[in-house]
């Protein structure tokens, strides 16, 4: 029997070679490609080996070997798009333009606005909607959510948002971000104070806290019994992490007036020239009485508020987060009392080793936020810039 003799020729340079070899042996690569890679090595390398040999020797089908031998010889092999798929057209298209565009319009809408009784869409709303306007006889939900998430619209989502109606909002941002991005002077303190009202204090009933294992998270019952619930008030030291906070039965001003004069007591105001107080306009601190009482007892104090809707500028609350997520949650405390120690504890433990709070939003973000919010207003206004 004579010598088998390749139909097609392929050629392969020296540096193909070392591609192809390397492309064989990782492990990350996608196996179609890698084996397209060991069919050109073994035809250029083994040219005696038949369709069927090399076909055993990969895992393939001969006519799979056959056909990238025909396609490298008319094409030339280049890398890597020599080992590439070849660009299919693809099953005809179902649906026309107008499907989509309706698809797209009727996603940037509300249910309500079309007389349709819910808050949000979801893929399989539209789709129903989408058929009984007959703009179409049928289509998959698949179908719309593929179509959605290439054109990045997810109806099904939202987004709470706030904006300031406090008209001297810019002017007030600005003094307090001043605040936060100065230069640290340990003759100047500066604290961000609030309250976390209402810790309750819920005892489970049956004791199935449990810790972590394996594929196994803590347990808690869902059964409790509440034992109360206390006020929470806390100031944090800008710069240093420090924290300072007790718990009281209410929250009014009699409280935080008692808190402050407490906070004044420790080691840290004492050895401050200058103190300066970030709150908000609560209740229990309104701007018409908390500044005149604070200048009245209180001489090297300066109180500074945040604007109106506006606590994601005090640091306080990130610290209350923290809280919220390592102490509070999940919430067994078998009395008032147990809260009261245990976040203590927590206090204690907090400036054991105080870690500051890196604030990196300036004047300058501020500046240039607000600036594009009103040009997002011109452009939807129709008003170009």
């Amino acid at each position: 029997m004579g010598a088998y003799s390749r139909k097609y020729a392929i050629k392969l340079s020296g540096k193909n070679k070392y591609q192809l070899r390397k492309i064989v042996r990782q492990r990350k690569i996608p196996w179609s490609v890698r084996q397209r890679a060991w069919i050109a090595l073994l035809i250029v390398t083994l040219p005696k080996l038949t369709h069927e040999q090399i076909a055993a020797r990969v895992g393939c089908h001969r006519n799979t070997v056959a056909n990238w031998e025909k396609r490298w010889h008319q094409e030339g092999f280049t890398f890597p798009e020599s080992l590439a798929d070849i660009p299919r057209p693809g099953a005809p298209c179902r649906f026309d333009t107008v499907v989509r565009v309706a698809l797209v319009a009727l996603s940037c809408t509300l249910p309500k606005d079309h007389g349709i009784a819910l808050s949000r869409w979801s893929s399989e709303d539209l789709t129903q909607t989408l058929i009984d306007h007959r703009i179409t006889n049928s289509i998959s939900s698949r179908t719309v959510r593929r179509w959605l998430k290439e054109d990045k619209i997810r109806p099904w989502r939202f987004h709470s948002w706030q904006t300031s109606p406090d008209p001297q909002f810019v002017s007030k941002a600005e003094k307090i971000l001043e605040l936060y991005t100065a230069i640290r002077n340990k003759d100047h303190s500066i604290f961000c104070i609030d309250e976390k009202p209402s810790i309750q204090a819920r005892y489970h009933k049956r004791e199935t806290v449990r810790g972590a294992g394996s594929n196994y998270p803590v347990h808690l019952d869902s059964e409790y019994e509440r034992k109360g619930a206390v006020q929470l008030i806390a100031a944090y030291q800008v710069g240093t992490g420090w924290v300072f906070g007790r718990c009281y039965d209410r929250k009014r001003k009699v409280e935080f007036y008692r808190f402050i004069n407490q906070l004044m007591e420790q080691n840290v105001c004492k050895q401050s020239k200058k103190i300066t107080l970030i709150v908000d306009g609560g209740p229990a601190h309104r701007p018409q009485t908390f500044p005149a009482w604070i200048a009245q007892n209180f001489e090297n104090v300066e109180v500074v508020y945040l604007p109106k809707h506006s606590s994601w500028l005090n640091q306080i609350e990130i610290w209350f987060s923290v809280l919220q997520r390592k102490l509070l949650t999940p919430n067994n405390f078998s009395s008032k009392q147990h809260v009261i120690n245990s976040i203590g504890q927590f206090i204690a433990r907090n400036n054991a080793n105080p870690k500051p709070i890196t604030w990196s939003y300036t004047k300058d973000d501020l500046r240039s936020c607000l600036q594009k919010r009103e040009e997002r207003k011109r452009i939807i206004a129709g008003i170009a810039v």
